[in-house]
């Protein structure tokens, strides 16, 4: 008898051990595939960006060339063609002259002429006079080559920039509705946060459903943006008790989560006005925040007290 009990519970603590490895697996592939999805989101993200940002410095680029070639033809337009230069003359020298006497054109010596002979008595020598000395050699002075007035230069053509359109005001709440984004992940706030700043929105982010609760309680946004798995508070949990509070009650409410079909049915009763699943682009975000924005926005302004919510917490 006392075998048939061990045995008993022997085969008992085999199939706790194997239900407690079973439920184990079963966390660890799930962690695995929300690793694995939000890894497919970053990359997509980041090679949606990339292409934004080369087509941005492509659209940059040649609007750049066009306006230097704009300019450049109303500058051949307003400039008449340069004249051209007038070859200089040459300077001509003057030939030298030299200025000779008649009787430099003589021979410079000439013979000894001897009187007849005279008895006993020597000749007289006859020295001829010294040649007279060359006339200076002239050179005229160069002849100076003509001044060539020059046109002033055609004042330049300054092309003003295009017109830019006048900057919204920062405290505008209606221009820069709050969208509050509340998930456990660090990567997740950033990547969210990154895609609402390039829009006109103002970003809050909390760490979890707790911490959500209370900035909420303290200063409403106009959108809240909250995963589904938080520690302390969970989306659901948060939601109903958003929509338990009249403050809070009309609060839009996005939920993001990575089995949105599981999930879809608990949101609806919880009070989630749209479940947005995993991996998502960045049209779709955008287009259900701008769409639950307007929907909330019966008199002009988003849902919330934008005017006192902290500086510290939000970015635009």
């Amino acid at each position: 008898m006392n075998l048939l009990y061990w045995l008993v519970g022997g085969l008992a603590c085999c199939l706790v051990v194997g239900w407690l490895l079973l439920r184990h697996a079963q966390h660890t592939q799930a962690a695995l595939l929300k690793e694995r999805a939000q890894r497919e989101f970053e990359r997509a993200e980041d090679e949606r960006r990339a292409a934004r940002e080369a087509a941005v410095r492509e659209a940059s680029r040649q609007r750049i060339a066009e306006q230097q070639a704009a300019r450049a033809d109303a500058r051949r337009r307003v400039e008449p063609p340069a004249e051209a230069e007038k070859p200089r003359a040459p300077v001509e020298l003057a030939p030298i002259v030299v200025a000779r006497t008649p009787a430099s054109r003589e021979p410079a010596s000439q013979p000894l002429v001897a009187p007849p002979a005279i008895p006993r008595q020597a000749a007289p020598v006859v020295v001829p006079p010294p040649a007279p000395a060359p006339a200076p050699v002239v050179i005229p002075p160069p002849t100076p080559a003509p001044v060539i007035a020059q046109r002033p230069a055609a004042p330049a053509i300054v092309v003003p920039p295009p017109s830019a359109k006048p900057p919204v005001p920062a405290d505008d709440p209606a221009a820069h509705p709050v969208v509050m984004v509340a998930d456990d992940s660090k990567v997740v706030r950033v990547k969210t946060g990154r895609i609402l700043a390039q829009h006109p929105y103002r970003v809050c982010f909390a760490a979890d459903g707790l911490e959500a609760l209370q900035m909420i309680q303290a200063s409403p946004p106009s959108l809240l943006i909250t995963d589904v798995d938080m520690p302390g508070l969970d989306g659901f949990e948060l939601t109903r008790r958003l929509r338990a509070e009249p403050a809070t009650a009309g609060l839009p409410v996005i939920m993001i989560t990575a089995a949105d079909a599981t999930h879809r049915a608990a949101a609806q009763q919880a009070g989630v006005d749209v479940v947005l699943g995993k991996p998502f682009s960045e049209e779709d975000l955008i287009g259900h925040v701008q769409a639950a924005v307007r929907r909330h926005m019966p008199d002009g302004k988003p849902w919330g007290a934008v005017e006192t919510l902290p500086k510290q917490a939000c970015e635009t």
